[in-house]
């Protein structure tokens, strides 16, 4: 087996996961990356004669990893009186069915435990009564609105609609 540059950049994506769920504050990060794969590209170089470790600098400046899931906005439903409060992430947009399952566990239309199940969520939801919605982005701004919302689905459309503008 041997190495290549491709496989050092997924080294590189699967370290970056790592050195952040540690905490390493992020003015230290890409500084311990470039040491970290310095040391594994000359240990490879060292095994099997190649050169990879003379790349290391170049190769990571170039590496630009997917993008990573962040906070869009902040989401207020108002039932009534009643408050309830979730965050609308970068995926939640991308995949509007994780936003759906979020909403559906919010509103109380579906335990978590019943994540998998075949659930009519429609008539429950259909018994609500939604007075508002009020989005706050992270720079601050917010928006309010008292729609109506005759299905689910349109509900999920004007959230992710609206938290769109945010990404």
């Amino acid at each position: 087996m041997k190495f290549e540059k491709n496989d050092l950049l997924g080294l590189v994506d699967s370290l970056k996961s790592t050195i952040e769920l540690h905490e390493v504050s992020t003015e230290k990060q890409d500084s311990l990356l470039s040491d970290i794969l310095f040391h594994v590209a000359y240990m490879i170089d060292e095994k099997q004669g190649s050169a990879l470790h003379e790349n290391v600098f170049e190769m990571l400046e170039e590496f630009s990893p997917l993008p990573k899931d962040y906070l869009v906005c902040e989401l207020v439903v108002r039932l009534g009186r009643k408050k309830l409060e979730t965050n609308i992430l970068k995926s939640n947009i991308e995949v509007p069915r994780s936003m759906q399952l979020n909403l559906e566990a919010l509103l109380g239309l579906r335990d978590i435990s019943e994540i998998d199940d075949n659930i009519d969520t429609e008539s429950k939801f259909k018994r609500l009564t939604i007075t508002g919605l009020v989005f706050e982005g992270l720079d601050g701004t917010k928006e309010s609105y008292s729609e109506q919302f005759d299905s689910l689905n349109e509900l999920v459309g004007f959230i992710l609609k609206v938290a769109s503008k945010w990404v």
